[in-house]
Formats: structure tokens, sequence, C-alpha cells
């Protein structure tokens, strides 16, 4: 069965959070747009966690970038959908609140279908995860006057001799070919981040793929541009000449501090 819709201390430390869910909960035209309900029911079926829940939103055009099945849901992007925040894309979005010097460990499942449409030879950019900064009211910063950047770290994806491959970028650094990690199509991949956030150099990620013991990837150095916690967004932004439609699937999205009391307790080293 499935079903289609066509269709996030002091106030001033919390502001940035309400700001940010009130943005990410404006989406899709009037005549399409996802209601509230429709975004719950989304929310819900991938993040099980309700104390993790209450720090995601959406960012989805229309109704018709979501179908939502028994236990995963798809998103898709289309040949000239609606612009949402001048790009295209269809994500899902995570404030998860954290320190500087935290531990946080991201986990999700996605899977690639077997006739995804790739964009070889120009392989241009096209972010299958990202972690963004967003001002911290308590200096003082505001979106108007925070600076336009990249995000700390992301995952593209790239299509190289007859394979996809998702790159993981690290401080807008593009990854060697031997850390690009091999996509199966139509299978079911599990990525695990564990990101210790520092504006210094023992910040660090790693990342394991499916069920290895030892991480796949592991780099070190400042992972954020400003002191004020990063958020996850998970799904599809892409390139805006890139014209084809395209869906990716996603499952057990789940986000959670590195010690016993997830929420309760923070970590204050890297190491």
């Amino acid at each position: 069965m499935r079903i289609r819709f066509n269709q996030r201390v002091s106030f001033l430390h919390f502001l940035p959070l309400l700001l940010f869910f009130l943005v990410a909960q404006s989406t899709g035209t009037d005549e399409n747009r996802v209601t509230r309900s429709v975004k719950e029911e989304i929310l819900s079926l991938l993040i099980e966690d309700s104390e993790v829940r209450a720090f995601a939103g959406i960012e989805i055009p229309s109704g018709r970038n979501v179908t939502l099945y028994d236990d995963f849901l798809s998103l898709h992007l289309f040949d000239g959908q609606d612009l949402l925040f001048n790009g295209v894309r269809s994500e899902v979005t995570v404030n998860f609140p954290f320190a500087e010097h935290d531990t946080v460990v991201y986990e999700w499942d996605i899977l690639i279908p077997p006739d995804f449409q790739h964009d070889s030879p120009e392989n241009r950019w096209w972010n299958m995860g990202q972690w963004h900064d967003q001002p911290d009211l308590t200096l003082g910063e505001t979106w108007a006057d925070l600076p336009a950047r990249s995000p700390v770290m992301s995952l593209h994806l790239k299509f190289y001799d007859g394979s996809f491959y998702f790159a993981p970028r690290y401080m807008h650094v593009e990854p060697p070919f031997e850390d690009l990690v091999l996509i199966t199509p139509g299978e079911w991949m599990k990525l695990k981040f564990e990101i210790c956030w520092s504006l210094g150099d023992d910040g660090y990620m790693k990342l394991w793929v499916d069920d290895s013991r030892e991480p796949d990837i592991f780099y070190t150095g400042p992972n954020m541009h400003n002191g004020y916690q990063h958020y996850l967004k998970v799904g599809m932004y892409r390139h805006p000449d890139i014209v084809t439609d395209n869906t990716i699937s996603l499952r057990n999205l789940d986000i959670y501090m590195l010690n016993e009391n997830r929420l309760s307790i923070r970590n204050h080293r890297c190491r």
C-alpha cells in the first residue's frame, strides 16, 4: 500500500529555531501545498524518535514531490518544478541542537533506484545530504547579514564509468576518487556520520557505510562556519540546469549525541 500526495536556555538562544521552523513549513503553491497534516505524516514516517522529530521540518515545494509508503518515503524532482528558496529541491531538515565540541551521530538509509538518470559527463553538483550554518542571534547575527556560504559538509551524487558514487565533501573540498562511496542502484544503503563539531583543528567527521566495523571515511579539522549549531538537510538539492525527473527513497533517519543519555548530556571535547 502507498499513499500519493499531490499537493525546530534563553529566548534568544531558541529564536533561530523558531524562525527556521516558520520558514521550513511554508512549502508549496496554494493549489498544491503540503499541508501541516501531510508534513506530520512525512516526518513521522521518516523519524521514529519524537525528540528528534520535534526539530524537523520540510523543504518540499509541493505534494507532487513526495510519496509515502508503509515504511519509507520517496522524494522527487521534476524538470520545471517550482523553485523553493531559489533552488530545485525536495528535502527534509533537522535543526538538531548542539554546542561546539559536541559529538553528534546522524544516520539514515537511502536508495537510488535502478532507473535514476545521471548528469554525466557534466556531473554538476547534486546534494543528497548537507549541513548548513545559521545565525546566532545571541551574538547579534541575523539571516539578513549571514554570508552566503556552501555547506560545511555535504554528500554529492556522482556518475563515473557506468557507476554511481556518493562524494563526501568536508569544508568544501572535493574528495579523492578513493574516498568515493560506490552505490548499488536498487539496494538500500545505511549511512552513519559521526561529527564532532568544532571551529578548531579537533573537529572531525567519520562515515560508515552499511555494516562497516571501521569508518570508511575519516576527515579532520574545523567544520563550522560559526559557533552556533548547524542544521541537516537530507533529500535532493541540485544544480538548476539539470532537467531530468529523479526519485530517491529514504527511511530510518535518526540523530543522537554520542553518549548514553542522548539529548540530555553534552560532551565538551572532540577527543
